[in-house]
C-alpha cells in the first residue's frame, strides 16, 4: 500500500466517528418518514369527529377547547426543541468568547497552554475541560432520548393543527418496566461521561448520533416536499458554502480552510462538532424523499403498514386522533419490501462523498478533521448524492416522474358559510370559517 492510500486509509477511518453514526441514523429516519408521511395523510384534522354538515356556533363552542389544548401543546413541542437547541448553542458560544478574550488577553497564547489535570481521566485543555462539564447534562438528555425513541420505551405520534399542517409528540409507551427506564438513565449517564471524560470513540460516536437524531426526529416537513425543490436548494446552499469555504485572505493570498470564529485544539472540537451536526439534516432530507419516491413507484396509495390510531395523547383534549410512527427497530409489524434503487443510489452518493472529502484533504486541497465532515459534506456529497440520483431516473426512464414527484404535507382548509345563526341575541348575518370541520369519509383508514 503505497503512502497516498494508507494515509487516505488513516483519514477515512477518523471519520468513523461522525460518518456512521450519521449513516445509520440517516436509514432509521428515512424508513421513519415513510411512516410518517402516510400517518400524516391518514390523521384527521382536529375536533373533526361529530361535526354536523351544518355547523352552527354550539359546534364551534364546543370544540374551542380541544383547539386551545392543541395549541398549548404545539407550543411546548416547540418550546422544549428550542429550549434544547439554545442550551446547546449557548454552551458553543460562551465557550468561543471565552477564547477569544482569552487570546486577547494573553497575547495569543495557544488554547491548550492552560492544562487541567485529573487523576481519573488524564489532563484536559482549557475548551475540553468546559465542555466536559457544561456539556454532561445536554449529552445525557439526548442519549437518553435516543435510546428511548429507537428501543420503543417512548413513541412518536403524528397529529394535524387547526390549519392542517402536522406536529409530533413524544409519548411513554405503557406497560414499560421501571427497571428499564433506570436502566436507560444509567446506560446514558455512562456514555455521556464515556464521551465527555474518558474520551472514547464509541462514546463519542453515540454522542454524536444522539445529536443527529435530535435534529433528524424534530425535522418535519411542514408544507411541501418535491425534488424540484431539494436539488435546486442544494444547488443554491452548495454555490454559497462553495464560495464561503473558497474565500481567500488578501493579505497572504491563503486559502482560508475554516471558519476563523473556531479554534482548534487536540482532543475532540466539540463546539465544531455541535454546530456541524445541524448541516447533517440536508442530505437526510435528500435520502428521506428518495426512500419514500421509491415506495411510491413499487406500491402507489398503499399504506406501509397498519399504523396504530391513539387517542388521549394531547392534555385536555382526550378526544383527538393521532397516528403512532414507530421506528424500525421496535416495531412490531412487518416491514414492507420493495425495491429501493434511488435511495441506493443517494446512500451510494453520501457514502462517494466522504471518500471524496478524504480524497481532498489527503491531497491537500482543504484541511479538515472529523469534526467538520458534516459541513464539507453539504458541498461535497450533495452534488455526489444528486448525480447517481438522476442518472438512475435517466436510466430507467422516469425523470419526469421524479421531477415532477410532490408531496404535500398540509391539507388544504375546508371553509364553510353559516348564515342567519341565532347566537341568542337575534340573527347575525356573518360567516364562520370552520378549519377543522373535516368529516371522515372512510372511517377504515380516516382519509378524507
Amino acid at each position: 500500500m503505497d503512502e497516498f492510500s494508507s494515509r487516505l486509509y488513516a483519514e477515512l477511518k477518523s471519520y468513523a466517528p461522525v460518518a456512521l453514526p450519521a449513516l445509520f441514523i440517516y436509514v432509521l429516519e428515512s424508513d421513519a418518514s415513510l411512516k410518517l408521511w402516510h400517518a400524516v395523510q391518514r390523521t384527521p384534522y382536529l375536533g373533526a369527529e361529530g361535526i354536523l354538515n351544518e355547523p352552527n356556533v354550539e359546534d364551534v363552542a364546543r370544540i374551542a377547547p380541544t383547539h386551545k389544548a392543541v395549541k398549548k401543546t404545539v407550543r411546548r413541542e416547540r418550546f422544549g426543541n428550542i429550549a434544547v437547541s439554545l442550551i446547546l448553542f449557548s454552551i458553543v458560544l460562551v465557550e468561543q468568547y471565552n477564547s477569544v478574550m482569552n487570546r486577547l488577553d494573553e497575547e495569543g497564547e495557544d488554547e491548550d497552554s492552560v492544562v487541567y489535570y485529573n487523576a481519573y481521566f488524564g489532563s484536559f485543555g482549557r475548551a475540553e475541560y468546559y465542555y466536559a462539564v457544561t456539556l454532561f447534562l445536554p449529552a445525557f438528555f439526548l442519549i437518553a432520548r435516543a435510546i428511548k425513541l429507537l428501543s420503543g420505551m417512548g413513541t412518536r405520534i403524528a397529529f394535524r393543527d387547526s390549519k392542517g399542517a402536522p406536529f409530533m409528540v413524544i409519548a411513554n409507551t405503557n406497560n414499560v418496566a421501571l427497571g428499564f427506564i433506570l436502566l436507560n438513565l444509567a446506560v446514558s449517564a455512562l456514555l455521556a461521561a464515556g464521551a465527555l471524560w474518558v474520551r472514547n470513540s464509541v462514546c463519542i460516536a453515540v454522542f454524536y448520533a444522539s445529536i443527529v437524531h435530535f435534529w433528524a426526529s424534530n425535522n418535519i416537513v411542514t408544507k411541501t416536499a418535491s425534488f424540484k425543490q431539494r436539488i435546486t436548494g442544494e444547488l443554491f446552499m452548495t454555490l454559497c458554502l462553495a464560495s464561503l469555504f473558497g474565500m481567500r485572505d488578501v493579505s497572504n493570498d491563503e486559502e482560508l480552510t475554516r471558519f476563523p470564529f473556531f479554534n482548534m485544539f487536540t482532543g475532540v472540537n466539540w463546539g465544531v462538532l455541535i454546530i456541524s451536526s445541524i448541516w447533517s439534516i440536508a442530505p437526510l432530507s435528500f435520502m428521506s424523499l428518495c426512500y419514500r419516491f421509491d415506495y411510491d413507484i413499487a406500491r402507489p396509495n398503499v399504506p406501509p403498514i397498519d399504523l396504530p390510531v391513539v387517542e388521549g395523547a394531547i392534555p385536555g383534549a382526550p378526544q383527538v386522533r393521532g397516528t403512532v410512527v414507530e421506528y424500525a427497530l421496535c416495531s412490531t409489524s412487518a416491514r414492507p419490501r420493495f425495491a429501493k434503487p434511488y435511495f441506493h443510489a443517494a446512500l451510494g452518493g453520501y457514502l462517494a462523498g466522504n471518500m471524496a472529502l478524504a480524497m481532498l484533504t489527503v491531497a491537500g486541497y482543504i484541511e479538515c478533521s472529523y469534526e467538520w465532515t458534516s459541513m464539507y459534506l453539504v458541498v461535497v456529497a450533495l452534488p455526489t448524492m444528486t448525480a447517481p440520483v438522476l442518472a438512475v431516473a435517466a436510466a430507467r426512464g422516469e425523470v419526469n416522474r421524479l421531477w415532477a414527484y410532490q408531496e404535500e404535507w398540509t391539507r388544504a382548509q375546508k371553509t364553510r358559510t353559516v348564515s342567519n345563526v341565532d347566537a341568542g341575541s337575534g340573527d347575525l348575518n356573518r360567516d364562520l370559517e370552520a378549519k377543522q370541520l373535516l368529516l371522515f369519509a372512510n372511517e377504515k383508514t380516516g382519509c378524507v
